[in-house]
C-alpha cells in the first residue's frame, strides 16, 4: 500500500512537473503573444500618429496656401492702389505743368511786347531827340542872327 502511495506521489508528482512545465509554456505564450501584441499596437499608433500629423500638415499647408493667396491678393490691391496714386499725381503735376508752361509763354508774349513798346518808345525818343536839337539848333542860329543884327 505504501508501494501504491509512492507511486500515486510519484505520479502527481510527474503531473506536477508537467503542469508546471505547461505553466512555463502558457507563460511563455502569453508574454510572446503579449510582446507581439505590443509591437503591433505600437505600429499601429505609430502609422495613426504619422496619418493624423500627415492630415495636420496637409491643412496646415492649404492654411498657409490660402493665406499667401490673400497676401498676393493684398499685394495687387496695394500695388494697384499705389500705381493709380502714382499716376493720378503724374497727372495732376502734368496738368500743373502746362499751366505754368502756358503762363510762362504769356509772360515772354507779354516781355516781348514791352520790350517792342520800348523799343518805339526809344525810335520816338530818338526822333523827339532829333528835332529837339533841330528845334534848339534853330533857335541858337535865329538868336546868333538876332544878336549879330543887333550888334550891327
Amino acid at each position: 500500500m505504501l508501494q501504491g502511495i509512492n507511486k500515486q506521489l510519484e505520479e502527481i508528482s510527474k503531473g506536477n512537473e508537467e503542469i508546471k512545465k505547461e505553466n512555463k509554456e502558457i507563460k511563455k505564450s502569453i508574454a510572446e503573444m503579449s510582446q507581439e501584441s505590443l509591437r503591433k499596437g505600437l505600429q499601429e499608433f505609430q502609422e495613426q500618429m504619422r496619418i493624423t500629423l500627415q492630415e495636420r500638415d496637409d491643412k496646415l499647408q492649404v492654411k498657409v496656401d490660402h493665406h499667401r493667396e490673400e497676401m498676393n491678393d493684398v499685394k495687387t490691391e496695394i500695388i494697384g492702389k499705389a500705381e493709380g496714386d502714382v499716376e493720378g499725381v503724374n497727372t495732376e503735376l502734368e496738368g500743373r505743368l502746362q499751366k505754368m508752361e502756358t503762363q510762362q509763354h504769356q509772360q515772354i508774349k507779354d516781355m516781348v511786347q514791352v520790350q517792342q513798346q520800348c523799343q518805339v518808345n526809344i525810335g520816338k525818343l530818338g526822333n523827339w531827340q532829333v528835332k529837339l536839337e533841330e528845334a534848339v539848333e534853330h533857335i541858337v542860329t535865329n538868336e546868333i542872327k538876332q544878336l549879330q543884327e543887333g550888334v550891327q
